[in-house]
């Protein structure tokens, strides 16, 4: 169990540049910093907020997505052929890339089940 000065300090250990200032941030020594995140507990606790964070990031990524797209599209209607030309490379480039996530993906699965149906007993 965490007290609230070291829930505090987890914020900060993820937030700060450095450890000295996470610790200050929650006015404690860098030593004591040091020590805390030694300990199984405060570590799983960092790496929990951390993950909920990358969480939140992609979120917000996902969501300001639509509006680069549609942004993208009316780029294509632009007057300048330079600023057409940079929005297309940049729409067909990044379909390129979710066709070969999307075909990583299946790949994958047909690998596992493959390895699956070999690890069968006949």
């Amino acid at each position: 169990m965490l007290t609230a000065r070291q829930r505090r300090a987890v914020v900060a250990v993820l937030t700060a540049p450095t450890l000295g200032e996470a610790a200050a941030a929650v006015q404690v020594s860098a030593r004591t910093l040091r020590r805390w995140r030694s300990r199984e507990v405060f570590a799983r606790a960092v790496r929990q907020a951390a993950r909920e964070m990358d969480r939140e990031a992609v979120d917000a990524l996902r969501a300001a997505t639509v509006d680069a797209v549609a942004t993208l599209r009316r780029a294509l209607d632009e007057d300048a052929p330079a600023v057409r030309v940079r929005a297309a490379v940049a729409i067909v480039g990044a379909a390129e890339r979710a066709r070969d996530d999307d075909l990583d993906a299946r790949l994958s699965a047909l690998e596992q089940r493959v390895q699956e149906a070999q690890a069968w007993p006949a």
